[in-house]
């Protein structure tokens, strides 16, 4: 009887969690990254369109870029989404002053994002490419908690004072040897990353661009929903750097909801750098995309995505060349109210984050992996 009631529990906890498609209407194919929000708690598609929810959940609102947000009742195997562009081609683009809304954006973070104690059910996952194959991949469960839902932007010292982490569960830490003395690192939440997971640094960091000169800037409204616009813009220092990015901008709160900004460096010339080895070689930069998205919380906003993506960065050493490419995204799947002792044990940022040792948790799995990705973990 204990065993029947075993073999129950197990099929329940199984057919519970359900595969979610997400596909655009007019051509079928996968949407990645759409979000799906359900009760409070809130997923991403991967690349193939897929995510893991619960079958039981009820009121479901889906939304990707460039797409028109759905919602619907209860649980439904594939999602189709309508394309803007129809809309799109009836409405004039209007200029709009960007630079103005950055400044007020960054100048009330604390006023209009959620700035008190959090702590968030997240899911990090980390892929490192050299010359196209894939050679690391990192996913993990883990707590995050954060002291304002922002970085101190006038410190730089260590973090752990406003960030904190908890690995739960190490789900899958692969590596495959490369060709080349380069090998990814998985020591990638040092300052210079951390940083990137909160908006407020990257718009500080933007922002320094209007100031080099005679920068040349210019941005577009391209649509409205909802009460929110998706702004496109563009930047070009005079030292020649281009940064071309959209955000949607909600104009009666005046929070940017939705950000991705594309650094094109690949015209900085090749530097000089020394390997963990000590070995001397030469690296040349390659175009970096960073991408926030955020959810309401009782009429403030919190963060629920996060990504840093580096592609087309080269190295070369003697006679070799290797092209590199780098995904790192923090999914934050379910917000809670912290207080300011934060987490413990936690993740001790000054060494490899994979060497702290996991806190086991009863969470439930809600990685689904890609096809690529599921590929990689089953080669021997």
């Amino acid at each position: 009887m204990r065993y029947i009631l075993f073999l129950l529990i197990c099929f329940y906890s199984l057919s519970s969690a359900q595969k979610i498609k997400v596909v655009d209407e007019e051509n079928g194919k996968p949407i990645a990254v759409a979000r799906i929000i359900s009760g409070d708690r809130v997923v991403y598609t991967n690349d193939d369109g897929f995510a893991l929810v619960d079958e039981s959940d009820k009121n479901f609102e889906i939304s990707a870029i460039g797409f028109k947000k759905v919602t619907f009742q209860s649980f439904r195997a594939v999602v189709k989404l309508k394309r803007h562009y129809n809309e799109i081609k009836e409405v004039t683009i209007i200029p709009v002053d960007f630079k103005s809304i950055f400044k007020d954006v960054l100048k009330n973070y604390h006023k209009r994002y959620y700035s008190k104690p959090s702590l968030y059910d997240v899911v990090i996952k980390q892929k490192n490419f050299d010359n196209n194959k894939l050679h690391l991949m990192v996913v993990s469960e883990a707590k995050l908690w954060s002291r304002n839902n922002s970085h101190n932007l006038d410190y730089n010292g260590y973090i752990n004072s406003e960030l904190q982490m908890q690995l739960n569960n190490v789900k899958y830490l692969k590596r495959n040897t490369s060709d080349s003395i380069f090998l990814g690192n998985t020591n990638e939440f040092t300052n210079p990353y951390t940083n990137d997971i909160f908006l407020n640094y990257e718009l500080k960091r933007v922002m320094t661009h209007f100031k080099k000169g005679k920068a040349k800037y210019s941005a577009d409204v391209v649509y409205e929903e909802d009460g929110e616009k998706l702004i496109f813009f563009r930047i070009k220092s005079i030292g020649g750097s281009i940064i071309e990015g959209k955000f949607k901008y909600n104009t009666a709160k005046k929070v940017i909801t939705y950000y991705q900004v594309l650094y094109l460096l690949e015209d900085i010339p090749a530097q000089q750098k020394i390997s963990k080895e000590r070995v001397i070689f030469m690296q040349k930069y390659g175009n970096a995309l960073i991408t926030y998205d955020f959810i309401e919380k009782n009429g403030k906003y919190i963060p629920s995505f996060s990504r840093f993506d580096v592609d087309n960065y080269q190295m070369f050493y003697q006679n070799k060349s290797h092209t590199k490419k780098m995904t790192r995204e923090i999914i934050l799947n379910q917000f809670s109210e912290s207080d300011r002792k934060g987490l413990d044990p936690k993740v001790d940022f000054r060494k490899n984050i994979w060497e702290n040792i996991p806190v086991k948790d009863s969470r439930e799995n809600s990685i689904l992996l890609s096809e690529e990705e599921q590929e990689f973990v089953s080669e021997k």
